[in-house]
């Protein structure tokens, strides 16, 4: 949540397409209402990250079990180059949390190899 000038920003996920129509800002008040909220929606806007052709996809999603073994070696150093962010990581893969985390922990590898 972000304060701004009259109210709050509000973001939020729906990668399960539950939420219906993301655009309806009525749409979007029934589901917080969910969570206890008595706020009031303004106005509602989403982004498609599949269907954008700059991103050409949304944020990672493993399936069950996928991520063993496989995320270190995406995370494996290739001389000095350190590989970071969230699609690198288990804690917090696909978030925002998992890249700063990711980023942080290769940030302190590299440090310790050119020191």
């Amino acid at each position: 949540m972000y304060p701004v000038d009259g109210g709050t920003l509000v973001t939020g996920l729906d990668g399960m397409g539950a939420l219906g129509d993301p655009n309806d800002p009525q749409a979007v008040q029934a589901a917080i209402r969910i969570f206890g909220s008595e706020a009031e929606v303004i106005a509602a806007e989403s982004h498609d990250g599949v269907a954008d052709p700059f991103a050409r996809g949304a944020r990672l999603s493993w399936p069950p079990g996928w991520a063993a073994g496989v995320v270190e070696e995406l995370a494996r150093p290739e001389g000095l180059l350190r590989f970071a962010g969230g699609d690198v990581t288990i804690e917090g893969g696909g978030y925002i949390e998992g890249a700063i985390g990711s980023g942080q922990a290769a940030a302190v590898a590299l440090a310790a190899t050119i020191a």
